[in-house]
């Protein structure tokens, strides 16, 4: 499993897209975290049974039975797909993360597992955000370009 920092790093330095490309990080077994176009953050669950209890998160949304075609990873099938906002931080994102892939990483994790972290830290990823989120360090890099140019 990889460490909170390091995973908090990773999500935060995701790219987005690319010629239709889509970057995949490894997190454990059936667990992945890319980036949308848009650039949102997907926690992807692979060949997951989705949660038996309905899911309900304002600032994300989860979709079912998603498949993945991509280079680095193959074939990701029957995926459960937790989209969240552009507004939720790489750190909120991270916590959800290592408490779904902490423990015994032979068995894949499912969608009632999901449910289970996100209950975990609820207050974390729909309370107000803090840190630096992707719409952050957007915004910033745009006042930076927009203040060289001008």
């Amino acid at each position: 499993m990889t460490s909170d920092t390091t995973l908090e790093t990773t999500i935060a330095t995701l790219p987005t897209p690319e010629d239709s490309i889509q970057p995949f990080h490894h997190v454990s077994n059936n667990v992945y975290i890319s980036r949308s176009i848009e650039g949102a953050t997907q926690l992807i669950l692979e060949d997951a049974m989705p949660p038996s209890q309905a899911l309900d998160l304002k600032n994300g949304t989860l979709q079912m039975d998603v498949h993945f075609d991509a280079i680095e990873v193959g074939s990701l099938q029957r995926c459960l797909v937790l989209e969240f906002d552009t507004a939720i931080d790489a750190h909120a994102i991270a916590k959800v993360a290592e408490h779904l892939t902490r423990g015994n990483d032979a068995s894949s994790k499912t969608g009632d597992d999901l449910h289970h972290s996100l209950e975990v830290f609820r207050d974390l990823v729909e309370g107000e955000t803090f840190g630096w989120s992707f719409m952050r360090i957007v915004s910033l890099w745009g006042e930076f370009a927009f203040k060289t140019t001008a």
